[in-house]
Parts: C-alpha cells; sequence; structure tokens
C-alpha cells in the first residue's frame, strides 16, 4: 500500500505544478469576473484538512477490492461449475495466489516521467504573491509555481501537460491536463472574512483511482 500510495503522492506532486512553464498557447479569453485577492502568507490547518493519505489509502484498498472481486466473478463463470476448474483456470500454471493485474501495477504508466521530485502531501505554509496578468505560489520547501488566470491555455512540464486557469464568481479555478491521461482541478476559495483559504484538488483519469482532497489554510499573523 506504502507503494501505491508514493506512485499516487507523486502524480499529485506534479499535477500540482512545481514551477510552471510561461509558455502559452491561443484559446479563449479568461472572463471579467473580479478576481478575490489569495494574497499573503498562509499556514496549514491539519485538523480542518483531509488526512491525504488515510484517504487515499482507503480510496486505493476500494480499488483493489473491487477489482478482486470482478476478476474472481469472471473466473468461477470460466471454471463452470467446479470451484476448483475455476480457480485453475484463472491461476494458470503458476498458482500464484489470484493477484490481479491492472494498469496501475506498471510504474510510470501514467505518471510525468520525472517522477516526484519532493516530499508528497500538502505544504505547512504558502506565501501568495498575486498581480493582474500572475499568481505566484511560494511553499516553506521553496518550490514555487506561477498561475496565469486569464482563461488561456500554457504548457507546463516541459510540454507534457496543459494548464487554464479562470477565476469563477470569486473563485480560482486551475485545470491541469497531462498528456498521460489524468486531469487535476483546483479550486482556491476565501472565506467571507477572508481570513481562510481553502483549497480543494480532484484528480481523475489515467489509471489511478478518482481522488478528492481539501486543504485549508489560515491567514498567518504578521510577526511580531
Amino acid at each position: 500500500m506504502s507503494a501505491r500510495w508514493a506512485w499516487l503522492c507523486g502524480t499529485l506532486v506534479i499535477a500540482a505544478g512545481v514551477g510552471l512553464g510561461p509558455a502559452r498557447v491561443r484559446g479563449e479569453e479568461g472572463s471579467k469576473v473580479r478576481p478575490a485577492d489569495l494574497s499573503g502568507r498562509w499556514k496549514l490547518n491539519r485538523e480542518l484538512s483531509d488526512d491525504e493519505e488515510a484517504k487515499a489509502s482507503a480510496t486505493i484498498a476500494g480499488q483493489i477490492a473491487r477489482d478482486s472481486s470482478s476478476s474472481d466473478s469472471n473466473g468461477d463463470s470460466q471454471g463452470g461449475s467446479s470451484g476448483r476448474g475455476g480457480r485453475g483456470r484463472r491461476g494458470g500454471g503458476g498458482g500464484g495466489g489470484g493477484r490481479v493485474s491492472r494498469p496501475s501495477d506498471e510504474a510510470g504508466d501514467d505518471l510525468d516521467p520525472r517522477g516526484p521530485r519532493r516530499t508528497a502531501g500538502p505544504a505547512e505554509a504558502l506565501t501568495i504573491t498575486q498581480t493582474e496578468p500572475e499568481i505566484v505560489v511560494a511553499e516553506l520547501s521553496g518550490a514555487t509555481r506561477s498561475v496565469y488566470p486569464d482563461g488561456r491555455s500554457y504548457k507546463a512540464d516541459e510540454g507534457a501537460s496543459d494548464v487554464k486557469a479562470r477565476w469563477r464568481d470569486g473563485t480560482l479555478v486551475v485545470e491541469k491536463k497531462s498528456v498521460h491521461g489524468w486531469k487535476l482541478t483546483e479550486t482556491w476559495q476565501l472565506s467571507s472574512d477572508r481570513s481562510r483559504l481553502e483549497v480543494s484538488l480532484r484528480f481523475e483519469g489515467g489509471s489511478r483511482p478518482r481522488l478528492s482532497f481539501k486543504r485549508v489554510y489560515d491567514r498567518a499573523q504578521p510577526s511580531s
């Protein structure tokens, strides 16, 4: 399970986009909706945020159980009325315990070829600098990404992904699609009193199960 979680975290890390490239391609113009001001320093609120490892592990375990159940059903139907015959045909010559082979068992089948480059999971702290054409998100680790919320598509990951960001009713929506088949949708939304930032991530496509996480950040108080 830990290896599967590491793979999935690596995908989410790359999907979130460390150092997104500024090269853009032609596309639709962004909405004229007034953007929210996300600028400031933010600290992760672990109590309100999802436990991503536990949630991912439960989702993957559920997928494995469903795949195993489906494989058992198919094997029994092929084996006829004899339970032993079903096991023999499904297990093959080696009789290897009925391990289910899935596309997700193939390392790197839908990951960025560079693989994970930093510790997985949410950043403990963020510093966001926002101007009209660009939003820069710097993490405590030093990793930095840039988002261009004008509704036009631009390239990331050395051309392996297309990113499009826009404002929707005061919420920043970032969509990232990879040539490997997965898609990450992020929404960044301020609370009404602007003291809290909620970041929702939905990961789907490729050979990985669909996952969604919530990260909540509190506005950091100025140091005394």
